[in-house]
């Protein structure tokens, strides 16, 4: 037995997985993630160990999508589509203000995850008993989410040119700090700080977790004002006492930070 991480669901949850030797698995194969009692589409990561540390405490069961289930997997955001549409639909027949972004089905269609906003949480009730009304045998499962998760199910591109980091590279949507906005932006206006979501960039925290390791007492920084050493932290994560080779010794915001010994770091957008 071997243990993989696998990536699944429409949120992408990565987990821990024991899958058998008999199976031969690769990186990137399709397979079936049991939560629960029901089973979602998801795909092989990396093998635990492999010089690759995930966080990911839980573990799942998985298997092979035998050929007839496997045939069904490319028609299947085509399906999320349709029933996604029919539940808006019956939300807007009713006069729900009520908007549904994504619809995940489960193998065999059994559950359906709608992913949805809504302030009047009694509405819930009144559109799953017009869902059974229209003879619907399968359960429709409600996972209300904030604005964050909203972006990265939607997806897009971001001023940067790229699809949003939450899409993509993120696995978790770890909290962003105005600290680390002060620390990493050029200013704190919306249009430089804010993503799509309206939160806070994800991009902010890339680097922050390395500037109190580099940005330390003794570091040979060139700022805008002055070009010198670090001699105190001012202000955790966001200014620093820099001394000039005149003994000039200024408080510099980290975001006028150009250079640290030698290596540009502050002309980011």
């Amino acid at each position: 037995m071997s243990k993989y991480y696998v990536r699944y669901g429409l949120l992408g949850k990565v987990r821990v997985a024991t899958v058998s030797e008999s199976w031969q698995p690769k990186r990137g194969m399709l397979c079936l993630a049991q939560e629960g009692e029901h089973q979602w589409w998801g795909r092989l990561l990396y093998p635990c160990g492999d010089g690759v540390s995930i966080l990911a405490s839980e573990t799942i069961t998985i298997q092979a999508p035998s050929p007839e289930q496997e045939a069904l997997y490319p028609s299947q955001a085509e399906k999320n589509q349709e029933i996604c549409e029919e539940v808006s639909d019956l939300a807007e027949s009713l006069n729900l203000d009520f908007e549904v972004f994504k619809v995940e089905e489960s193998l065999g269609g059994d559950l359906h995850r709608v992913y949805y906003q809504c302030l009047d949480i009694s509405s819930l009730r009144t559109i799953n008993e017009a869902w059974e009304e229209k003879g619907k045998v399968s359960a429709l499962e409600w996972i209300q989410v904030g604005a964050r998760i909203k972006a990265k199910l939607c997806g897009g591109i971001a001023v940067c040119g790229r699809e949003y980091c939450c899409t993509t590279v993120l696995r978790d949507l770890t909290p962003v700090t105005m600290r680390m906005a002060r620390a990493e932006a050029r200013s704190l206006q919306p249009d430089d700080t804010a993503g799509a979501c309206g939160r806070l960039k994800c991009c902010l925290r890339y680097e922050f977790e390395d500037l109190d390791d580099i940005l330390g007492p003794g570091a040979r920084v060139r700022a805008r004002r002055i070009d010198g050493q670090i001699v105190a932290v001012a202000e955790p994560g966001r200014s620093l006492w820099v001394e000039n080779d005149r003994g000039l010794r200024l408080e510099v915001f980290l975001k006028e930070i150009l250079e640290v010994d030698g290596q540009p770091i502050g002309q980011r957008t």
